[in-house]
């Protein structure tokens, strides 16, 4: 039986292994880590628990390109994700940014904060519209969309 080693424990390298075993391959991973998950581990402090992602992950919504992913692994029907319309909230100073992960969203806000920046701002929100064109164009063509 082939071998593959798999370097790292995180949520690609996890999917690499259980995909080889899938496939007839066995497969031996390498972490650093005491634990695996990579940024999809949780910790506590205190009373709190800190769970960055493994209820909210990008691509697990039906129609994205990593959804058939989470299908054949077995999570898309044992995990219950949390869905938000914000990625991330940043303060700098007197500045709060709202990483919106509606697009339409993120570009107003951008635009409310920084004004003189618009003629940038314009442009890598096109840049980012073209490239999720061409993951979902890349996706039908891979045969992996869901």
């Amino acid at each position: 039986m082939a071998k593959i080693v798999i370097i790292g424990a995180g949520i690609a390298g996890l999917s690499t292994g259980c995909y080889a075993q899938m496939n007839n391959f066995q497969s031996e991973i390498y972490e650093m880590h005491s634990i695996p998950g990579g940024v999809c581990t949780s910790w506590r402090r205190g009373d709190y628990l800190f769970d960055h992602c493994l209820h909210w992950v990008i691509g697990s919504n039906k129609g994205t390109s990593l959804y058939p992913i989470f299908k054949d692994l077995g999570i898309a029907d044992t995990i219950e994700f949390y869905y938000t319309d914000k990625f991330r909230v940043i303060t700098l100073g007197d500045k709060t940014l709202t990483a919106y992960t509606d697009i339409d969203k993120f570009e107003a806000e951008l635009l409310s904060l920084f004004p003189e920046e618009k003629s940038g701002i314009k442009k890598y929100i096109s840049l980012v519209r073209k490239y999720s064109i061409l993951i979902r164009q890349w996706t039908v063509t891979s045969g992996i969309s869901g």
